[in-house]
């Protein structure tokens, strides 16, 4: 098991464990949050963002190790935590745990719980006045067609954010767990896109300052069986911190061009760091077309590639960051990403990785991330 830590002025911090092998479930699991336990007393810290990739076959398995764990060692875990079928390559087990962790003692007033129906789906701090609020397991009706499901989810959190008074042009990130993502994406963007006009987010040819979050959409399942689960992060400035920064990309044609309602990344600049936000990220060129056809090699290359320039506005780097996920197509695509990995001489890079498909059937390869300077 590796453990990947980062922590900045005692504040945030970002443990990543990826399962890199197969391993027997509930020991694996038990190994990882004493490790995360550790890390969250040594610094106080307490959860607020935490997703768990793997089979769904064990699910039950690892959230009860989970909760033993994590109540015989006296941490808060009352919050929300997302299940996501990240399909490990070997198969069937964990592929990984991905945590975000606050200092509540450096807040204004400690972490709240948000509920949803009495149920948990997120959490909420301030920081120097400044309101963040991180909601989890974002869902509709699954009796009811997966576009009316993205538009009831999308429905239920604008209203827990107007409960925080905010409202979606507060939205920096969202995550989109889109299942069978293949057979209904074009859908999916057209519900998005609409809610978004109507939130008055989408840049129009005479206005293009960009108000849309950076994201995510990818191929993962659920255990509740809905067509998709959604993440994300939204901020209140009371002032000028935090600096909020949408980005384009100069390497990559701005995704809302050819119909996808996300920018390709977002800094959040406060006065004692910088909190980067990565959207998924593929092969895909200055013309929004996919590159490198079939060739895993170069979709990967071109992919790292494209990262660096894009976090290059933000005076980042790859190294800046600190908790990824990584979508290969199929499971021996792993070995060639290792092996590209190890000759960028990033070796330790805090991946996730996991089988599944991207948005469109030709790109082979996908990286999300999350940094902090």
């Amino acid at each position: 098991m590796t453990l990947h830590y980062k922590i900045v002025q005692n504040k945030i911090a970002f443990i990543i464990i990826p399962f890199n092998s197969p391993a027997d479930t509930a020991e694996a699991v038990k190994t990882a949050y004493n490790a995360i336990i550790e890390k969250l007393k040594q610094d106080k810290l307490q959860i607020v963002h935490e997703r768990i990739f793997g089979s769904l076959a064990v699910k039950d398995e690892v959230m009860q190790v989970r909760e033993d764990i994590l109540t015989a060692a006296a941490i808060p875990h009352a919050g929300a935590v997302s299940y996501l079928e990240g399909t490990p390559t070997w198969g069937e087990g964990v592929a990984g745990i991905n945590i975000q962790a606050i200092n509540p003692d450096m807040t204004d007033s400690g972490i709240e719980i948000i509920l949803n129906a009495g149920i948990p789906v997120g959490t909420k701090w301030s920081w120097d006045g400044d309101k963040y609020l991180l909601l989890q397991n974002m869902t509709g009706n699954p009796e009811t067609s997966p576009g009316v499901q993205t538009a009831n989810a999308i429905q239920t959190t604008l209203k827990l954010l107007q409960a925080s008074e905010m409202n979606f042009k507060n939205v920096t990130r969202t995550w989109f767990y889109l299942t069978d993502i293949l057979e209904w994406y074009d859908e999916f963007n057209l519900v998005r896109n609409d809610l978004y006009k109507k939130f008055e987010m989408m840049p129009t040819p005479e206005q293009r300052n960009l108000l849309l979050p950076a994201s995510t959409g990818i191929d993962c399942h659920n255990a509740d069986d809905t067509a998709l689960m959604m993440n994300l992060l939204a901020i209140d400035s009371s002032g000028d911190s935090p600096e909020i920064t949408q980005l384009s990309n100069q390497g990559q044609q701005d995704a809302f061009c050819y119909g996808s309602a996300f920018s390709r990344a977002a800094t959040i600049a406060t006065k004692d760091h910088t909190w980067l936000q990565l959207s998924g990220t593929a092969s895909i060129d200055e013309t929004g077309a996919t590159v490198h056809l079939y060739d895993i090699e170069k979709q990967i290359n071109c992919t790292l590639d494209k990262i660096a320039v894009l976090l290059a506005q933000a005076d980042a780097k790859l190294e800046d960051l600190c908790a990824a996920s990584v979508f290969v197509k199929k499971a021996e695509y792993i070995e060639t990403y290792r092996k590209i990995i190890k000759e960028r001489g990033m070796e330790n890079f805090p991946a996730v990785c996991m089988v599944a498909d991207v948005c469109r059937d030709d790109l082979l390869f996908e990286i999300d991330a999350e940094g902090l300077i």
